[in-house]
């Protein structure tokens, strides 16, 4: 073996070592059930229905880490862009003021039912929750 093969070598070696970790750590801690609370920034998100082409605007929330949800007997892994469909009691004008803000909010989380969604899951009759921790994320128990 040549010494740059030997160097090649430990190269990708380190490049592994000092990534393996990083990838560790970015997964998700445990799986979230369909009716835990989650927390993110908040955005509005306009895009296009794909089967009609008709503009549609829907709010979501972006985690600051991925999370895992288990539905039913499916389970998502790394969700970094999650829907949210408010329920009537929530006032939608005021959450104009917290956009790009830190919110958590508590439905139903499930998988979009069609075109219209635009998440990769879906937070269904959704309510704020406030029980945050100091970095916006759900106060774990």
């Amino acid at each position: 073996m040549t010494l740059t093969m030997l160097f090649r070598q430990f190269a990708v070696l380190a490049v592994v070592c000092s990534v393996a970790p990083a990838v560790t750590a970015a997964g998700p801690k445990r799986c979230l059930n369909p009716t835990a609370a989650v927390a993110g920034d908040l955005r509005k998100v306009v895009s296009r229905r794909a089967s009609t082409r008709e503009e549609i605007t829907n709010w979501h929330i972006l985690p600051a880490e991925p999370i895992c949800v288990s539905i039913g007997s499916s389970t998502m892994r790394n969700v970094t862009d999650i829907q949210v469909v408010f329920s009537n009691s929530v006032n939608l004008r005021e959450l104009d003021a917290r956009l790009g803000m830190p919110i958590g909010v508590k439905g139903h989380i499930d998988f979009p039912p069609d075109d219209t969604y635009t998440g990769s899951i879906v937070v269904m009759d959704a309510v704020l929750y406030n029980d945050l921790d100091d970095s916006g994320g759900v106060r774990r128990k």
